[in-house]
């Protein structure tokens, strides 16, 4: 009868790196606020400043589209009542709900990080009717005027991929 015995060597720094990268991806509040956060909310503004428009962190623009421009007649009230404010604006409250101050969002902002899911957004009365436009009649009175969106997956899964991989490897060691 033969015996063959075999060891592995480093056997506790593997079993520490399997459990690293578990805690790693078990619980992505951390992703959600030291990453996801600031740069998307920074998107948000930016598509606040640039009227919809979207342009990476380089300032090359990469699409969206222009929030449809006001009726005339909503134009003038505008300009006499609220002068030299842009669409969507007329006091900073919407604006402001989705601004990111580094540890959540402004007054009337939703930030609900949870372990596996996110919940963002702004409670904002009157963000509703910006993001779906308004209608009467079967008439539309108010084009939508989105100004958030899904997080994109393109830009933001590979910075989790990277996020879970720094944090595992630092854990596993």
């Amino acid at each position: 009868m033969a015996v063959v015995t075999s060891q592995v060597v480093g056997l506790n720094r593997v079993l520490a790196r399997i459990t690293a990268w578990r805690e790693a991806c078990s619980d992505l509040r951390p992703f959600w606020n030291e990453v996801l956060a600031p740069r998307y909310f920074a998107l948000v503004q930016d598509g606040f400043a640039l009227s919809g428009l979207k342009r990476e962190a380089n300032g090359q623009f990469v699409g969206g589209t222009r929030w449809a421009p006001l009726s005339p007649r909503y134009a003038a009230w505008k300009f006499k009542h609220f002068p030299g404010l842009p669409i969507l604006t007329r006091s900073t409250e919407l604006r402001e709900s989705v601004r990111w101050t580094g540890s959540g969002l402004g007054p009337g902002g939703i930030w609900e990080p949870l372990e596996k899911s996110l919940r963002l957004g702004t409670s904002v009365r009157h963000a509703s009717a910006h993001m779906k436009g308004r209608w009467y009649g079967g008439r539309e009175v108010m084009p939508a005027r989105r100004f958030m969106e899904a997080p994109d997956k393109a830009t933001f899964a590979p910075l989790l991929k990277k996020h879970i991989r720094e944090r595992a490897m630092a854990g596993g060691t």
